[in-house]
This record gives C-alpha cells, sequence and structure tokens, in this order.
C-alpha cells in the first residue's frame, strides 16, 4: 500500500467521572479529529466499554448526547434511550422501539461530496 490516508486523529486525553444521579461512572475520555478539524469526545465506560456521552460543537453551539438502557438486538449493543442537549437545553429525547436489520439504503448517501 502506497498511500495511507488520515481520516482521524484519535487521542486517550484522561480518564475521569461521569455522574447521573446519584451514580457516578469511571470513564476514559477520548477525543476524535477528523480531516476537517471537527472534535467529538467519547465518554466510555471502563466498566461496560459503552458510550456513556459524546460531545462536540457545531456553529458555536455545544451539543451533548447521553445514551442509556443498551440491549441487544441480534447480538449488537443498542442504546434504546438518548437525549441531546443544545448548550445545556434538552432538543431531543429518543426512544428506541424496533432495531431492523438487512434494510436497503442508498449507496448514495455515503460518498463524498
Amino acid at each position: 500500500m502506497s498511500e495511507q490516508r488520515q481520516l482521524y486523529r484519535v487521542t486517550i486525553d484522561r480518564t475521569g467521572h461521569v455522574r447521573r444521579g446519584d451514580d457516578s461512572f469511571l470513564c476514559n475520555v477520548i477525543d476524535v479529529t477528523d480531516k476537517q478539524g471537527r472534535k467529538t469526545r467519547f465518554y466510555i465506560s471502563v466498566k461496560t466499554y459503552r458510550v456513556m456521552i459524546l460531545s462536540y460543537e457545531d456553529g458555536g453551539i455545544k451539543y451533548k448526547r447521553k445514551f442509556y438502557d443498551y440491549n441487544y438486538a441480534q447480538g449488537t449493543l443498542v442504546p434504546s434511550h438518548s437525549v441531546l442537549w443544545a448548550d445545556d437545553k434538552i432538543v431531543e429525547d429518543s426512544e428506541v422501539l424496533n432495531v431492523k436489520f438487512g434494510q436497503k439504503v442508498d449507496e448514495d448517501l455515503f460518498r463524498a461530496g
């Protein structure tokens, strides 16, 4: 392979705690930066290796998505509840009711534009 393309820069920045109510979770904090310099921070549980929170900034707005209630769907862990915050206000509270695998997806959705 003569050409190597760098898609993301990944840094394990630190370990910390995430609080949910009275509970506190030990997690790894991983920062991912794409080629355009956009950064996403993932908080991953040390105990379960599940993404607890991800955060990013877009257009000067700080977003944070929290994931809850992971369940298995055909051997894949799927969070059944997530909440999206924009500048400390809830803008979306979603619940996954059904998971379908093997759906046809238009390949044009994945082409670089």
